[in-house]
């Protein structure tokens, strides 16, 4: 690891002066030093690389000597020096270690300068971003001049909180996070958490509509498992309670089908339309073939299709159905393949009266939104794609539920 901090010029004439510090979390290991940056040092050598020093011109010419002397005799560690103005500005920052940032990495901002303790959360999420490496620690040194100890605090729990909180809040937001880099932390609560929601995102990107459902629950009980223990995890909690007010509904529901309708209706409340209304013409297909074929059937599953033939094509069938039941009207005949009607001929089981169903919805459904899109075409500016597609999902809630 990279270790970065910087160098004050201390309160007395002579600058430091020797401090007991300890860490947090083992008070009882004591590192007798000048420098903070010694017992940090001293506590992860094995793990420390390089170490790198912002100071000012002031504080290089006081102290740049002594420190650099008792690291080198120390720990044989050769310090880098970074000179920067008193009122730097934390793009100056950023710039610079930029320039030598080549993997994960410590921050020290005992005595940083300004506005730097403050803005060092921006600092370390833009560097985790743009270099792909890990912030692994962020102390600081709290010392007391009465009893000449200083005590390190670790603040990286809070640190990985706030980014966890933002990527919480966006999920709450869009249902979309982008923090790749979050999904290797310690906490196994939190990371299952987190790998639940990348899955679920990389599984609607790939339009996989059962695999997007299941995420759902994980998630839900992913939140649930943390909000166990909600006064460990109390800057979480309000997005993590958030989020699962939203997916309740969902997870709580037994009918599958049910269960997928309202899920498209969570991603048409998040402006999800693309992939809603790839979704809605599949769960129209699968409610259809499910009910015509598998009556029997609590639920379809795409592997019922090998039980009426090897050759079935879910979405051949599924068309013929949309036409042979006339769901769907149609100015050109619609010839089906002739292996889909021996299919439908041999399994004549339709168990649903379809007349249930608003066909005129499910025509515009098809007409004016799935067929234009999927043709590369663009929707009417006067076609309200978020009215058809739930009323359309209502008439397939009312067939599953009544017809």
């Amino acid at each position: 690891m990279q270790y970065f901090t910087f160098l004050g010029v201390g309160t007395l004439p002579e600058g430091y002066e020797e401090a007991l510090y300890s860490f947090e979390d083992n008070k009882e290991e004591i590192h007798a030093s000048k420098y903070v940056q010694s017992a940090i040092i001293e506590k992860f050598q094995s793990d420390i690389s390089e170490v790198f020093v912002f100071c000012t011109e002031k504080s290089y010419s006081l102290g740049a000597r002594n420190i650099k002397n008792e690291i080198k005799t120390k720990f044989n560690i050769d310090i880098k020096f970074i000179t920067i103005n008193e009122f730097v500005k934390i793009e100056e920052i950023l710039q610079k270690m930029n320039e030598v940032l080549k993997e994960d990495f410590i921050i020290d901002v005992t005595h940083s300068f300004r506005n730097i303790p403050i803005s060092v959360t921006m600092i370390s999420n833009y560097l985790e971003v743009s270099t792909k490496k890990q912030l692994k620690h962020l102390f600081y040194g709290n010392y007391n001049r009465e009893t000449n100890e200083g005590l390190i605090i670790d603040l990286i729990n809070q640190y990985e909180n706030s980014k966890i909180a933002s990527s919480l809040m966006a999920f709450d937001q869009f249902l979309k996070i982008s923090d790749t880099y979050l999904y290797n932390l310690n906490d196994n609560k939190i990371n299952n958490l987190m790998k639940g929601i990348y899955q679920f995102n990389h599984m609607l990107d790939y339009c996989e509509f059962d695999s997007c459902v299941h995420s759902i629950s994980q998630i839900y009980n992913f939140c649930q498992s943390i909000l166990k223990e909600k006064d460990k995890y109390i800057l979480l909690t309000p997005y993590l309670k958030s989020i699962q007010k939203k997916l309740s509904n969902i997870y709580i529901e037994k009918n599958d089908a049910i269960k997928k309708i309202k899920f498209i209706k969570l991603l048409l409340a998040h402006n999800s339309l693309q992939i809603a209304i790839t979704f809605t013409d599949q769960l129209i297909r699968e409610e259809l073939v499910h009910y015509y074929y598998f009556p029997d059937s609590k639920s379809f599953k795409e592997e019922l299709l090998n039980k009426i033939a090897k050759e079935s094509d879910f979405y051949d069938l599924s068309t013929d159905l949309l036409f042979f039941l006339n769901i769907r009207n149609s100015s050109k005949n619609i010839n089906s393949k002739d292996y889909i009607v021996k299919i439908r001929n041999k399994n004549n089981n339709l168990s649903k009266n379809t007349d249930i169903l608003d066909k005129d919805s499910i025509n515009d459904f098809y007409l004016k939104i799935r067929n234009v899109v999927n043709h590369g075409g663009k929707i009417k500016q006067n076609v309200d794609v978020n009215k058809i597609i739930l009323k359309c999902l209502d008439s397939v809630e009312k067939f599953i539920k009544e017809g």
